[in-house]
């Protein structure tokens, strides 16, 4: 069972809130009425560790608020990031902000950003140590692209293409849930990895995901959890798959962006070695 469900167990169990994402039992929701007073906020908490939930107004709502631009841009500047987004109610929707962590990694995107604010000088020291640190380690010549730029690379193009019924699945998942595939082909290109071997198993996990299209015309739902084994390896030591349900397995709309990634980390483990009873 995956650590975080362990969590979230534990906590019913003991009668607590259970762990948030960013480690915390208890993310506090706050609301800016304009950016002058998130900026206000950052300037005496941009400390806290845990972040907050923002709530934001959505359009024709008629309630003043910062802007997610406006949030996004301030955030950058004390060294925080944002990060999911969620739906409250029909005035507004909740937006996570929180410092960024230790040596993640940058979107180009925020990249640009930072580059920006720094011209209209409106970045702050936290912030400026953020991008600091970044063009030491390297993180900053490696920034990646973000789902709404990001292109799918010529070389996974032609493997797709030796392979129709991986090349359909693909081309048939939206931006969001292409994303896990392209960026971590981005990043393994970037570090110059082993790309022809992450690129077989990419397409490999295209196809069976592809299954779940026809799972009707297998025998039995045996079948088809046979042929996801690989996707689900629990000795895999780069990576666990999270568990799937056998309703999650009906129809590939019910696969989450969140639940392609989790699987994606174990079909492209480094450790070839894995699972010797159903190898690549």
């Amino acid at each position: 069972m995956p650590e975080r469900i362990r969590q979230t167990a534990r906590s019913k169990r003991d009668g607590k809130p259970a762990a948030t994402p960013w480690g915390s039992a208890t993310i506090p929701t706050k609301h800016f009425e304009d950016a002058a007073a998130w900026e206000a906020w950052l300037e005496q908490n941009y400390g806290d560790p845990d972040g907050i939930w923002m709530k934001i107004s959505r359009r024709g709502s008629g309630i003043p608020s910062v802007t997610y631009d406006q949030a996004l841009d301030i955030a950058l500047c004390f060294g925080w990031i944002d990060g999911q987004r969620k739906s409250l109610d029909a005035q507004f929707f909740l937006q996570r902000f929180a410092p960024r962590r230790k040596n993640s990694n940058w979107s180009k995107r925020n990249v640009e950003k930072v580059t920006a604010l720094i011209e209209a000088g409106r970045m702050r020291p936290p912030g400026q140590a953020e991008i600091d640190a970044a063009k030491a380690d390297g993180r900053w010549e490696k920034a990646y692209a973000s789902p709404s730029v990001i292109e799918v690379p010529d070389d996974f193009q032609r493997a797709l293409n030796k392979n129709p019924k991986a090349k359909a699945f693909f081309e048939s998942l939206s931006k969001m849930k292409r994303y896990p595939f392209l960026y971590r082909l981005e990043i393994v290109k970037r570090e110059e990895t082993q790309l022809d071997s992450l690129l077989s198993r990419l397409v490999d996990f295209c196809i069976l995901l592809s299954l779940l299209e026809r799972a009707e015309v297998l025998k039995n739902f045996a079948e088809l959890e046979l042929c996801l084994t690989r996707l689900e390896c629990t000795t895999c030591p780069a990576g666990k798959a999270e568990a799937m349900g056998e309703d999650q397995f009906a129809r590939p709309a019910q696969l989450g962006t969140g639940r392609i990634n989790a699987a994606l980390r174990t079909v492209s483990c480094s450790n070839q070695q894995h699972c010797a009873q159903h190898p690549y």
